[in-house]
């Protein structure tokens, strides 16, 4: 006899999403919380504070200000985190809001990011995730895969990269970062 099924051929079922092991999100509503600004030495000079200036997500964001007259150099924030108990690789993704008062190839900064063992030091340790040419509020994304089975703490740094030769003012908030 010839049994007739209902179930459609070739149809799977989706592996199961990562369990998330840490989820964090900072609007900077009660300061840096624990992110601290860093510059590195081919920057002529930099700053990150906090400010009320604009927001994405409550009433204050990070303010960076770079002086990029070298054409050169990096200004970011980095925050050291917790590895969670018995993982010897985790996934760290880091999404940040950016907001820039101008468009065009003026406007077109680098915007980085790191996840790392180690905190970043120089330009190079860092992924460009796009460029800032562009009015108003855009989202940045960086997933990464980190070996951890020695570490008792891993590093997320953002900011953005000076390439070209004059000072600007951005502004960065809601910033999440997300461990599988």
């Amino acid at each position: 006899m010839l049994a007739w099924g209902s179930g459609a051929a070739g149809a799977a079922t989706p592996p199961p999403a990562p369990a998330v092991l840490a989820d964090h999100t900072f609007d900077y509503e009660s300061g840096t919380e624990g992110w601290t600004a860093k510059k590195d030495g081919r920057l002529r000079d930099g700053d990150v504070t906090w400010s009320s200036d604009v927001a994405k997500s409550g009433a204050h964001s990070l303010d960076f200000w770079l002086d990029g007259r070298r054409g050169d150099g990096t200004l970011w924030v980095e925050r050291a985190f917790p590895v969670p108990q018995g993982q010897p690789g985790i996934t760290v993704e880091l999404s940040v809001w950016e907001w820039n008062g101008g468009t065009g190839e003026a406007a077109g900064w680098p915007v980085v990011a790191h996840a790392d063992r180690a905190a970043p030091a120089v330009e190079e340790d860092f992924v460009e995730l796009g460029r800032t040419d562009f009015d108003g509020w855009r989202q940045y994304t960086y997933s990464t895969t980190i070996d951890v089975h020695d570490v008792g703490t891993f590093y997320v740094a953002f900011g953005l990269s000076a390439d070209k030769e004059s000072p600007r003012a951005h502004y960065f908030d809601l910033a999440s970062v997300t461990v599988t």
